[in-house]
C-alpha cells in the first residue's frame, strides 16, 4: 500500500492466476477501503492494462482476459461504492445481497430459457475435459439431478451469482481487516463477529422460502439458496463472537469450519438456522443482557 507501483502489480499478478484472483478482490477491497474508491479506480484500470499488455504477448484474447477481471474485480468494487454511499459495512453487505437477489430474479426473467443460456459453456467445459483425456463431470451432475425439480440451467445460475456474490462479501471484509493491519490505521472497519443481516431480511428470507415451496418457482428457489448462504455466514459470526466473548473454546469454531467438510449440506443448513435465529431474536444481544443481570 506504501507503494502505487507495489499494489498495481499485486492486483495485476494475483489476477492472472484463478487459485490467486481472490486473493486479487482482496487487495482490491483494501485499497478501496484505505484510499477510497477513486484511487481503487485507478488502481484497476492500471492493474487492467498491465494484466492486458502481458496477456496480449502471450497471445491471449483481450475480450477474454477483460470478462476474467470484470468478474474478479467489479462486485467487490460495487461493495466498495456501497460503503462509501452507506457509510457502513454492515449495510453495504445487506444491501449487496438485495442487489444479488434482484440480479438473480431480473436474469431469470430476461433469459427465460436457462439451459439454452448455460449450454454453450457447458458443453465447452466438456469437450475441454475430453480434450485434456479426462472424463467429463457433466454425465455423473445430470445423472445426480434426477428427481431434483432444478433444471441444471436453474442450478448454474444460482451456483454462479452466489458464489460470486459470497466471494466479493468474503474479500470485502477480509480487506478491511487486512486495512486494519496497516501501520497508521488506528480505527477498525468492521469485525466478522458483528456481521449481521438483520430481521427484515431473514423474514424475507423465510417469505422466499415458503413461496418456493407453494408456488413451485425455480428463482425463487435461487433467491432462497442465495439468502440460505448469508445466513450461513452470519452463523459464522455468531460462532466467532461465542469464542470472542468466551461463550465458546475455540475448539467449537474450528468444529462448525471442519463440519463444512464431513457434513456439507447439513452442515451449511444447521449454521444458517444459527444464522438466521440470531437475526430474528437477536441472540448475541440477549446472550449479553443474560450475562449483565448475573453480574
Amino acid at each position: 500500500m506504501a507503494s502505487p507501483a507495489n499494489a498495481v502489480l499485486a492486483l495485476g499478478a494475483t489476477s492472472l492466476l484463478p487459485i490467486m484472483q481472490p486473493v486479487s478482490g482482496v487487495f482490491l477491497a483494501t485499497i478501496g477501503i484505505a484510499r477510497g474508491i477513486r484511487a481503487a479506480g485507478v488502481y484497476v484500470l492500471l492493474a487492467a492494462g498491465t494484466v492486458l499488455a502481458f496477456t496480449a504477448v502471450l497471445g491471449a484474447s483481450p475480450v477474454a482476459v477483460l470478462k476474467m477481471l470484470a468478474a474478479g474485480w467489479i462486485p467487490v468494487y460495487l461493495l466498495i461504492v456501497m460503503w462509501q454511499v452507506t457509510g457502513s459495512a454492515l449495510l453495504a453487505l445487506q444491501l449487496s445481497l438485495i442487489v444479488a437477489a434482484g440480479v438473480m430474479l431480473v436474469f431469470n426473467l430476461a433469459v427465460g430459457d436457462l439451459d439454452a443460456y448455460w449450454q454453450p459453456m457447458l458443453q465447452a467445459m466438456d469437450e475441454s475435459y475430453r480434450q485434456a483425456g479426462m472424463q467429463s463431470p457433466l454425465a455423473a451432475l445430470q445423472a445426480q439431478l434426477e428427481g431434483v425439480p432444478d433444471t441444471i440451467g436453474a442450478l448454474m445460475t444460482m451456483g454462479v451469482i452466489t458464489i460470486v456474490w459470497l466471494l466479493s462479501a468474503l474479500e470485502f471484509v477480509l480487506g478491511g481487516a487486512l486495512r486494519d493491519k496497516l501501520p497508521g490505521e488506528k480505527s477498525r472497519f468492521f469485525r466478522v463477529r458483528d456481521l449481521d443481516f438483520g430481521r427484515t431480511l431473514a423474514l424475507a428470507f423465510v417469505a422466499v422460502t415458503v413461496l418456493a415451496w407453494l408456488a413451485d418457482l425455480s428463482m425463487l428457489r435461487q433467491v432462497g439458496f442465495l439468502f440460505l448462504t448469508a445466513f450461513m455466514l452470519q452463523g459464522f459470526a455468531v460462532v466467532h463472537w461465542l469464542h470472542a466473548r468466551e461463550y465458546a473454546p475455540v475448539m467449537v469454531v474450528f468444529l462448525a469450519y471442519g463440519s463444512l467438510l464431513v457434513l456439507q449440506g447439513f452442515a451449511v443448513m444447521a449454521i444458517a438456522v444459527v444464522g438466521l435465529m440470531d437475526a430474528m431474536v437477536r441472540l448475541r444481544r440477549r446472550l449479553l443482557e443474560a450475562k449483565g443481570s448475573r453480574q
